[in-house]
């Protein structure tokens, strides 16, 4: 089995294999092109952001964007993403349909070994995040590997999410917790 398939199961892997190195790289290249892009060149951010992350629909990932390796982020329609936006992909990180996420997240996929001998030898685990649909996660955030945040949660700026979030709650803190259920109260209304 090579480090990139033991990477994608979730096995103990050595990130400095060849083949994985020249991926990223490749990745950081691309990126490069991408962040260094006017704003004003939708078109072309479109098409390169498109070329490297797998989008279903339309998509606004605002400058700087940094991920891994691009391949195992996809996004569903009608994502957006504030600025710095760091995505470490090394597993699969899956975004449902109408997520926003604020300025400064950072979504990890990456365990590294407690143990000492493992870790100053290179080796990694990693572990998927799933974000389902129409959730929010507030600017500042940071996602852990192997977290579900379940649809329609909003998860309040700042947060460290360890653990998975049941739908259709607000949550926060480090780490983060349950504050109380989305409730009718919460929609918006246009009454006068």
């Amino acid at each position: 089995m090579t480090e990139k398939e033991k990477m994608l199961k979730g096995e103990v892997y050595q990130p400095w294999n060849e083949e994985l190195i020249d991926e990223r790289d490749d990745c950081t290249t691309a990126l490069i092109a991408y962040n260094s892009t006017s704003p004003r060149d939708r078109a072309y951010l479109d098409e390169k952001i498109k070329s490297l992350i797998h989008a279903s629909g339309e998509l606004m990932i605002e400058q700087p964007f940094q991920c891994v390796y691009g391949y195992n982020i996809e996004v569903g329609y009608n994502f957006y993403a504030k600025k710095n936006l760091s995505i470490e992909d090394t597993n699969k990180v899956i975004i449902g349909n109408q997520v926003t996420i604020g300025a400064n997240v950072t979504i990890l996929t990456s365990i590294t070994p407690y143990n000492e001998q493992d870790r100053s030898l290179g080796y990694e685990r990693s572990m998927p995040v799933f974000i389902h649909d129409h959730v929010y996660i507030g600017g500042g955030s940071v996602i852990c590997p192997n977290v579900r945040i379940n649809q329609g949660a909003y998860i309040i700026p700042g947060s460290v999410v360890t653990n998975d979030i049941p739908p259709y709650v607000i949550a926060g803190g480090n780490p983060c917790k349950i504050i109380r259920a989305i409730e009718a109260k919460d929609v918006r209304r246009n009454e006068k």
